[in-house]
């Protein structure tokens, strides 16, 4: 299984997983946002996920995985901040902080890492992807 074969069998694992259909995958060169450090973002307009080139070339299939759980996981944030009608506090919370997204920026790096959306998005694409890796098997 080549590399791509393996990240596609892992997006469509996140994919099941969320219950959310596969989002288009681009890969550009040069930067995404004016942050040049960004490597990967979620487009949620046009339901795909982005990823800077030269960092998709290079990176190591863990931290790819991860990346590519941490961006689904905010395509479902964003799905249930529309379908659900009656919202719990996480879904109120994750609407707010999509209407007042705070971008990693040196000047309030903390305020990005503290948002709850970004926590839940580490925190489900570490344990997807040790379930992909060690509970599922690949071809």
């Amino acid at each position: 299984m080549t590399r791509d074969e393996f990240v596609y069998e892992a997006l469509l694992y996140g994919c099941r997983d969320l219950n959310i259909e596969p989002p288009d995958i681009e890969i550009i060169q040069g930067s995404i946002f004016s942050n040049k450090k960004i490597i990967a973002a979620v487009i949620l307009k046009c339901y795909k996920i982005v990823f800077k080139e030269s960092w998709y070339e290079s990176a190591e299939i863990d931290q790819l995985l991860r990346t590519i759980f941490h961006e689904l996981r905010h395509i479902y944030q964003y799905q249930k901040t529309i379908e659900v009608k009656n919202y719990n506090i996480f879904v109120d919370r994750w609407k707010h902080e999509f209407d007042n997204y705070i971008y990693p920026q040196k000047k309030n790096i903390h305020g990005y890492f503290d948002q709850d959306i970004e926590k839940d998005a580490r925190g489900y694409s570490i344990i997807t992807f040790y379930n992909f890796m060690f509970k599922t098997k690949h071809n």
